[in-house]
């Protein structure tokens, strides 16, 4: 490769020029390297967010670090030539080894941080045929066989400055611990899937928004994700950590071409350092996975498995992704990093920023997006079914307590629906299974007397096989004074729910409305119903039939039907 050549014929150059020019000028010389790359990278980080990436967006951070390490090493040089006057002299000898040998190491130096500075612009993934990594198969970061240099001139300068901040130059924030692998992140900060997206992100586009943490095993996940997660999830001692971030609708952040915002899985990296140790060993972390709030409140997760995958979104205000990590337990989160930009990462002990919850970090998570579902065969490994048939029916007790325009006259364990109908003659959104199961719906389709081919009859609603589903037909509850008018409108802002033997309350997911002019169907997981104003029940006439759906747990008994403080007892036992 290319960099190879010119690595090494620059090396040797140096070698061979401060040979030349003796072993006490070589020492100055190498003193003014070692000063100007620890001032600019020390540097780095500020004078690109402040100067360099208001005015070059795509190039800062290479800029950023080259210039000043440039401008530093000329003024370090000039102030030593004007301030030290003499030389030393040795033998000839010691003046070409010694020179030789600390030439070769200010060129190497003076290599590493110009080679980690031109990974930084926005160039090719390869640099003079240098492409020290790949997108593997899985889309992870990995290293590219035969990719490394002759002379690792960035990882010798990396390792040299992340020593020397630890001693010599230490300070607070040494670079081992603050930006640990810098060799590694110019590397891979060009590496991305889609050819459109972009490499930076403009400070104050991006913003943290709340973490949540659970120990492994994550048992409150949804079942659409248990293989396309993967496994670690499923172990013990480990830490799934969801990091919800804030992007604006900014450029260069967003492309500025089509307005999408595209961020490939390696533009975002966790920093971690060892549970209560600050000068621990850093490790970096991709998401596995990211899960992105939609408009209508759900959240759908998609996995990163591949090297074609990743996260995109249009909303012209924000956008809310939350990127799923996966660490070890005695690990804490320190930094993350977002296309470079770093975004401090609260302390676990901060409970109004991190939610430690098992329960809460699964339904961060959400479902997994219908985009990968062909990809996992969601549709066989999660569940397809429907029963078949309808158990018996279960008992229904009167009402107790005031009218609430509904009642209910039977109930039983089943997600058919009142009758099927085609899939091609309806009105308003549906999403199916490939066996014409309802996910979701807000339809209508009109009466009909027309046969329904087998393949086009949709005749249920789709469940999970550890979830059942409970009907329950609602008759009108009629008020005939005043007064049991008024009553029903109250009871209307009630909450609506049927209640097992356990004291769980199980609202509404779905209802069936056979009406005059057709059959209107209601399905939305991100949406449940829970008030009966949200059933159509006040606009019921008499030959109306109104099937409301409860989707529940299985093996336990549903023990009463309530509106609000009004009840009817229920007796019916939910199979395994």
């Amino acid at each position: 490769m290319i960099a190879n050549f010119v690595i090494l014929g620059f090396v040797v150059f140096m070698a061979y020029w401060w040979g030349q020019q003796g072993l006490f000028s070589a020492v100055l010389h190498l003193g003014a390297v070692i000063i100007g790359g620890a001032l600019a990278i020390a540097l780095w980080e500020p004078l690109t967010l402040s100067v360099f990436i208001k005015v070059m967006p795509d190039h800062a951070w290479g800029i950023g670090l080259l210039l000043p390490f440039v401008l530093f090493l000329r003024l370090t040089r000039f102030a030593f030539d004007k301030l030290i006057k003499a030389n030393v002299f040795f033998s000839s000898t010691v003046n070409m080894v010694g020179g030789g040998i600390l030439g070769a190491f200010s060129g190497i130096l003076a290599a590493g941080i110009c080679l980690i500075s031109l990974g930084f612009l926005s160039l090719g993934v390869s640099l003079g045929g240098y492409q020290p990594y790949l997108l593997g198969p899985d889309g992870k970061i990995a290293g590219k066989p035969g990719g490394s240099l002759w002379i690792p001139a960035d990882v010798m300068a990396t390792n040299f400055f992340e020593k020397v901040s630890a001693g010599s130059f230490s300070n607070q924030t040494p670079l081992k611990y603050y930006f640990p692998e810098m060799a590694r992140h110019g590397g891979s900060f060009r590496m991305h899937a889609d050819g459109n997206a972009m490499l930076v992100a403009v400070p104050g586009s991006v913003e943290l928004g709340t973490v949540y943490t659970a120990k492994t095993p994550l048992r409150s996940m949804d079942d659409s994700l248990i293989k396309a997660i993967g496994d670690k999830v499923r172990q013990a001692n480990r830490r799934v950590v969801v990091i919800d971030t804030i992007w604006k609708f900014t450029y260069p952040t967003y492309n500025s071409t089509d307005n999408t915002l595209r961020v490939s899985p390696t533009q975002i990296q966790l920093v971690t350092r060892p549970k209560g140790d600050m000068f621990g060993e850093r490790k970096i972390y991709t998401p596995i996975g990211v899960t992105k709030l939609t408009e209508d409140g759900r959240r759908l997760f998609t996995p990163f498995n591949d090297a074609q995958t990743v996260a995109t979104a249009t909303n012209p205000q924000q956008d809310s992704l939350g990127w799923v990590f996966v660490i070890e337990t005695d690990e804490r989160p320190q930094d993350l990093f977002v296309r470079r930009l770093r975004l401090q990462v609260p302390s676990f002990k901060d409970k109004a920023a991190v939610k430690r919850s098992n329960a809460q970090t699964g339904t961060i998570i959400g479902s997994l997006n219908p985009s990968s579902w062909k990809k996992f065969n969601y549709n066989q490994v999660a569940v397809e079914t429907s029963p078949q048939g309808e158990t018996p029916d279960g008992s229904v007790g009167g009402r107790q307590g005031i009218k609430t325009g509904s009642v209910a006259s039977a109930v039983s364990v089943s997600a058919l629906l009142p009758h099927a109908f085609s899939k091609n003659r309806v009105t308003g959104p549906l999403d199916l299974t490939k066996d014409n199961m309802i996910k979701t719906a807000n339809i209508l389709t009109p009466h009909t007397r027309e046969r329904v081919s087998p393949a086009n009859a949709i005749k249920g609603f789709y469940l999970p096989k550890h979830k059942a589903m409970i009907k329950v037909t609602i008759d009108r509850d009629a008020a005939q004074s005043l007064l049991g008018r008024t009553r029903v409108t109250a009871a209307m802002v009630q909450a609506i729910y049927i209640t097992d033997n356990h004291g769980n309350k199980w609202q509404p997911t779905a209802y069936a409305w056979v009406q005059d002019k057709g059959m209107n169907v209601v399905k939305d997981p991100g949406q449940p119903l829970q008030y009966a104003k949200q059933l159509p029940i006040a606009d019921m006439r008499k030959n109306h039939q109104l099937y409301v759906y409860f989707t529940v747990d299985r093996n336990l008994e549903i023990v009463a039907y309530n509106v609000g403080s009004t009840k009817q007892d229920v007796r019916l036992v939910v199979p395994k």
